[in-house]
């Protein structure tokens, strides 16, 4: 039987065990604390079945029954209304369509040069400008970190399960931030001790940063 087939009856996640778009899910299991069946797939060998199911061949992968999603914002408010406690979306309409303008923007503006960084083949030049502009991104929000644990509202929510799988990465893709980006140290620090946060990470990401 194959792989996909075992899973078919209930929830499963199927993810890459070094991209941060399943990093970023498999934050969201674990805040919801579920029996959500996560399955470690290589992005370079995605079994058949799944790809007859999804041929996108796009990971993250969640399965519910009948249901098959891919794309990491759909799959992210899909698990939050499924599971609504803890809630990682705010009541409010405007905050959440803050929280949706984000990460629309987090998703071109830093995985795309994180994913460009971690898994292209990029001449010096290539790999210059992606940096370039992922350390220059992260800066421009540095605004939003000052004196918060949570970037929105008083609990977290998931424009941090987006933010926090990139921070996570910059050590390992050479990206240094000055001392006046203090406020996302502070931030990066807070989450990362955090349960939910080391228990997200995959023994490959867990080996990205010399402190982890």
């Amino acid at each position: 039987m194959s792989i996909v087939s075992q899973k078919r009856g209930g929830l499963a996640l199927f993810g890459s065990p070094i991209h941060a778009a399943s990093h970023r899910l498999r934050l969201v299991c674990q805040l919801k604390d579920q029996e959500i069946d996560y399955v470690e797939i290589d992005p370079d060998n995605i079994p058949a079945d799944l790809i007859e199911i999804n041929p996108t061949g796009r990971l993250p992968t969640l399965i519910d029954r009948d249901l098959v999603l891919f794309d990491e914002r759909v799959v992210s408010e899909y698990l939050d209304e499924r599971f609504p406690h803890p809630a990682l979306m705010p009541i409010e309409a405007n905050l959440k369509a803050k929280i949706r303008l984000f990460c629309y923007e987090l998703e071109t503006n830093w995985y795309q040069p994180v994913d460009q960084l971690q898994h292209a083949k990029l001449t010096p030049a290539k790999k210059k400008t992606a940096q370039k502009q992922l350390r220059e991104s992260v800066l421009l929000m540095s605004p939003m970190f000052k004196g918060r644990d949570y970037l929105i509202g008083s609990e977290i929510s998931l424009l941090d399960c987006c933010v926090l799988p990139i921070l996570w990465r910059l050590e390992s893709l050479e990206i240094d931030l000055p001392k006046a980006a203090a406020t996302i140290q502070h931030y990066m620090d807070f989450h990362f001790a955090k349960d939910y946060f080391k228990n997200s990470l995959s023994k490959q990401e867990a080996a990205l940063r010399s402190n982890a």
